[in-house]
């Protein structure tokens, strides 16, 4: 998949964060600051933020969970007329999330590495933004790490990568203070 392995690559590991569930809140039109697990028999199988809140984990019953807090939406995987467990619509939801990116990812060579996870080569597009950046910006010692702002998409072109930020250091850590991980499996 990627190529001369001595080469530096850049790629990218995309994790849908709480997928069964988000895939429940969009089927069921449950709002997403209304605390929810998928369970699997009695245990769970995935939890939303809201239920994490509670302390609910993974490791929770759903007994457990009701008990923690009352008003979490259990919602059971969906099963079989033989009472065997169907994961048919989270497969068919990460589907549609993997043809989107087939579609429009521009840079990058996508690898599914679980029905929620992927890993994208998206070397091309680093090695096009390192050509565009000042040669005094891309030799700064205090550069730490660079965040792009924008997307990968080639079918909005208004929202293209839009420029390079990167960590002074500083503080210690990253500028990246903002909680803009991916939980909406339907873009929103």
């Amino acid at each position: 998949l990627f190529g001369d392995m001595m080469e530096p690559r850049a790629i990218i590991h995309l994790d849908l964060d709480c997928f069964y569930a988000q895939v429940e809140h969009r089927r069921l039109d449950i709002p997403r600051d209304i605390p929810l697990a998928v369970q699997q028999y009695n245990g769970l199988i995935a939890i939303n933020y809201p239920a994490r809140k509670f302390g609910i984990d993974r490791h929770s019953k759903a007994s457990d969970a009701r008990g923690k807090c009352p008003d979490i939406q259990l919602v059971h995987v969906e099963m079989s007329e033989r009472g065997v467990v169907s994961l048919e619509r989270y497969r068919d939801a990460s589907a549609e999330i993997f043809e989107v990116l087939q579609r429009e990812c521009e840079y990058g060579i996508i690898e599914r590495a679980s029905i929620d996870e992927a890993y994208i080569d998206v070397t091309a597009a680093v090695q096009d933004k390192i050509k565009t950046t000042p040669l005094a910006e891309l030799q700064n010692p205090n550069i730490h790490s660079w965040k792009w702002e924008g997307n990968l998409y080639k079918s909005n072109p208004s929202q293209d990568i839009k420029h390079i930020d990167y960590d002074d250091g500083n503080d210690g850590g990253d500028d990246d203070d903002d909680d803009d991980g991916l939980e909406d499996v339907d873009g929103n």
